[in-house]
C-alpha cells in the first residue's frame, strides 16, 4: 500500500473512532476514545508525510475530538504523567487540562 493511501486509512480510522465517541460516548466499544488518541498519535508521528488535504482532514477531526473533551478527559492519564508526550506537543492526551 502506498504512503498516501496508508495515511488516508489511518485518518479514516481516527475519524471513525472520534465519531463513535461523539455519537454515543457510552458505546459498548469502550476503547473508542483510546483508539482515537492512538490513531492521532500515529498521525502526529507521520505529520510531514501527510498531504495538505490530509492535514486539513486531521485538523477537522481534531475539532470534533475537542468538542467531546468532557467525555474523553475521563480516560486520559493524570496531569503529571507522560512527560514525553507533553514535550512532543501531543495536546490531545491532555484534553483533561484546561486549554488557554
Amino acid at each position: 500500500m502506498d504512503t498516501v493511501k496508508e495515511l488516508q486509512s489511518e485518518i479514516d480510522e481516527y475519524a471513525k473512532w472520534t465519531s463513535i465517541v461523539k455519537e454515543d460516548p457510552y458505546s459498548p466499544d469502550f476503547l473508542a476514545p483510546l483508539n482515537a488518541l492512538f490513531s492521532r498519535d500515529m498521525l502526529f508521528d507521520r505529520w510531514n508525510d501527510l498531504t495538505d488535504d490530509q492535514k486539513s482532514q486531521v485538523e477537522t477531526i481534531d475539532k470534533e475530538l475537542i468538542s467531546i473533551k468532557e467525555f474523553v478527559e475521563g480516560i486520559l492519564p493524570d496531569k503529571a504523567s507522560t512527560p514525553q508526550a507533553r514535550a512532543e506537543g501531543r495536546w490531545w492526551w491532555f484534553l483533561n487540562e484546561s486549554q488557554s
